[in-house]
């Protein structure tokens, strides 16, 4: 079965909207499928397959190429998504969250 990105997307959005006990490992894990959302949609925009390795760096500044605003847009996620995942000493709650949903939204919904 492939997983669509929207699937990603929607994932991210019941983590963040049905988190009642407010657990930022949910908040955290958010961002990070959202981020992974509109990063696939973006490899399906530029028609890239599976198996393609490139880097996500590649990635944004091809998208920048095109279209400058959604690639800055999937740049900032990227960054947010890495801090997420690394910097243990940060904080995230529910409105970064939604920010990088709308972020995501933003650039699957304009791809």
């Amino acid at each position: 079965m492939v997983v669509q990105s929207r699937a990603f997307y929607d994932l991210a959005e019941t983590l963040c909207q049905k988190n009642i006990t407010s657990d930022e490992i949910c908040y955290r894990t958010s961002i990070n499928r959202a981020y992974y959302s509109a990063f696939h949609a973006t490899k399906i925009y530029f028609n890239l397959p599976d198996d393609d390795e490139i880097s996500h760096s590649k990635l944004i500044k091809k998208l920048k190429y095109k279209k400058f605003y959604l690639g800055n847009l999937l740049g900032t996620l990227f960054d947010i998504r890495k801090n997420v995942d690394y910097k243990r000493n940060l904080s995230f709650d529910q409105k970064d969250a939604e920010n990088a949903l709308k972020m995501a939204d933003t650039i699957i919904n304009n791809l």
